[in-house]
């Protein structure tokens, strides 16, 4: 999971989910992703790049896809809400929103950093496989830890929370490096 948040959708005057004008933050994610991805005899990986772009996608909301996609109020995890209503969608789309600038840019240079030189040695397929697979444990694990503590007496600990952000999935990604997993 990511940031967290008490309240629904805030729109600024600048880009995104962030309540001001941009920092500067995107065009240096875009100048690293060009230098990336440009340099001579640099590998490209696909499910990176496409993750890149549909993490971007989701936060900027260009045109026609603004109305499209649900608002964060909409999407942001809360267990309580999954739990209860079964809502999947909060399960999965949570992910690919980002609270402000600032937690976009981190998130995604990490994934730069990470998701390149997982997924030139592991390959495309073996790379896509694995980031599902964390984005759906770190979310399960969420879920369940919240509920069990819920179920402890705790009854004001992460359930009626809500949170966004691909930090789960990353955090993995990191601990694969970490623990040394064979790819």
């Amino acid at each position: 999971m990511g940031a967290g948040m008490s309240g629904g959708r805030r729109r600024g005057a600048g880009v995104g989910w962030g309540s001001g004008p941009s920092s500067g933050m995107l065009p240096l994610l875009a100048l690293q992703v060009i230098l990336e991805y440009g340099r001579a005899g640099a590998s490209r990986p696909p499910v990176t790049a496409a993750l890149i772009a549909a993490n971007a996608l989701v936060y900027l909301r260009p045109g026609a896809l603004d109305a499209f996609l649900p608002p964060l109020s909409r999407v942001a995890f809360n267990p309580h809400l999954i739990i209860q209503y079964g809502d999947l969608t909060r399960f999965f789309l949570s992910a690919f929103y980002h609270l402000s600038e600032t937690h976009f840019f981190y998130n995604m240079t990490s994934l730069l950093w990470k998701g390149i030189q997982l997924e030139t040695s592991m390959g495309s397929v073996e790379f896509a496989s694995m980031v599902t697979a964390l984005l759906g444990l770190s979310q399960g694990f969420t879920l369940l830890l919240s509920k069990g503590l819920l179920l402890l007496g705790n009854e004001t600990a992460y359930y009626d929370q809500y949170a966004v952000g691909f930090s789960g999935v990353l955090f993995g990604l990191h601990s694969r490096d970490v623990l040394h997993w064979p790819s």
